[in-house]
């Protein structure tokens, strides 16, 4: 029988001592989130676990992949979720088109996508994993009165020098992953997701949270996302990409979140 596993990240703000660059502004709602996508696993019985505040560090991260890729069998699936500021930094391997690296502002640095090509390459075939992600990366200075999750990519680059040799000694597989992988992410490279106001959820999750109305949704991860474009405003496009992994029409199609 497979297992369901989630990991749900959210933080709100970064360790100050860790980053050199501009101060990130503090979010109202990442860590919500976090909370609302952990017991949104919990409901569908999938064993839970999550990384919230403090506790949302490179190190948990990369040991939880680690451990779930070396548990987790064909068949099983995990539901992944990060909620938080997101940026964008130079490609220093080659492999990205418009040469940037993605990157996850956790608590105590950035975590570019290439990090996560990595730990993707350690699930075997047949593993499915579901991916969202509440951030943006592209974090333009805006005066409105509006809060954003992005970090500008200046003030990123500066916190990415400090730990530029570790990005440069990553060994990054040529090939995708043998796993299948959906990632659904908030908006497209060139747009902002907003934070909302306080005591709620950003608002791509809060459109999320209304098309899943408290597990009565009953479609696909296809037809899920399909409703999250139509609910959407036209600044804050959900954005679908499955080139991390094995071309899966089967997952995009089956039941969404079911073991």
């Amino acid at each position: 029988m497979a297992t369901g596993y989630s990991l749900n990240i959210g933080l709100n703000t970064v360790n100050a001592s860790k980053y050199a660059g501009k101060q990130y502004n503090i979010l109202n709602n990442a860590e919500n989130d976090a909370e609302f996508y952990y017991k949104m696993a919990l409901k569908k019985n999938f064993i839970a676990k999550k990384l919230i505040g403090k506790d949302a560090t490179s190190d948990n991260l990369a040991n939880s992949l680690a451990s779930l890729a070396k548990k987790m069998l064909a068949g099983d699936i995990l539901f992944l979720s990060y909620s938080g500021h997101g940026t964008r930094v130079r490609d220093l391997n080659g492999d990205e088109q418009d040469g940037y690296d993605e990157a996850m502002v956790l608590y105590d640095r950035l975590f570019i996508d290439d990090e996560l090509k990595l730990y993707w390459d350690k699930f075997q075939a047949g593993v499915r994993i579901f991916f969202i992600s509440d951030s943006c990366f592209n974090g333009t200075v805006t005066k409105a009165p509006i809060s954003f999750r992005g970090i500008d990519p200046k003030d990123a680059e500066i916190d990415f020098k400090n730990n530029l040799s570790y990005y440069k000694n990553l060994e990054i597989p040529a090939s995708t992953a043998a796993c299948s992988i959906i990632h659904i992410a908030a908006c497209t490279d060139i747009q902002r997701a907003v934070d909302g106001p306080p005591g709620h959820n950003g608002l791509f999750t809060s459109i999320v949270r209304d098309i899943y109305d408290d597990g009565n949704f009953t479609g696909s991860y296809q037809s899920f996302f399909n409703m999250l474009s139509k609910d959407a405003p036209s600044y804050q496009t959900p954005y679908w990409d499955t080139e991390a992994g094995k071309d899966d029409e089967a997952f995009a199609n089956s039941p969404f979140l079911q073991i």
